[in-house]
């Protein structure tokens, strides 16, 4: 795999760490809106496009370590392909490969439930 396709994985994993973090932190001091605020989870590690999400649309982007929360258009042909989209967000999924079993070797859902 190319170095600049592992950096993207590395990126979007990166991101989904931060928007699980942000879901957490939402949870720990009890805010429940019906739309909350996430970070695009796209390859470009300068992007801080903001996504809007309800709980239920982010827990269905989770079910699957190789899917990723993304900003309309901000998907990389090359290494994902857009599974889902509505007028706010898009969901990307690895294309199989080594990216594919990146994410999912580091999804935080996979990993706790190892533990």
């Amino acid at each position: 795999m190319d170095d600049w396709r592992m950096a993207e994985v590395e990126n979007q994993i990166r991101f989904r760490d931060f928007n699980e973090w942000i879901e957490s932190s939402n949870d720990r001091m009890g805010d429940r809106l019906p739309m909350e605020d996430f970070i695009c989870e796209c390859g470009d590690a300068d992007c801080r496009e903001p996504i809007h999400l309800t709980r239920g649309e982010y827990e269905t982007v989770r079910t699957h370590g190789d899917r990723f929360a993304i900003a309309l258009d901000h998907e990389n042909p090359e290494t994902d392909r857009v599974s889902e989209q509505n007028e706010r967000f898009a969901t990307s999924e690895k294309l199989p490969g080594l990216g594919g079993r990146r994410a999912l070797a580091t999804d935080p859902r996979r990993v706790r439930a190892q533990a």
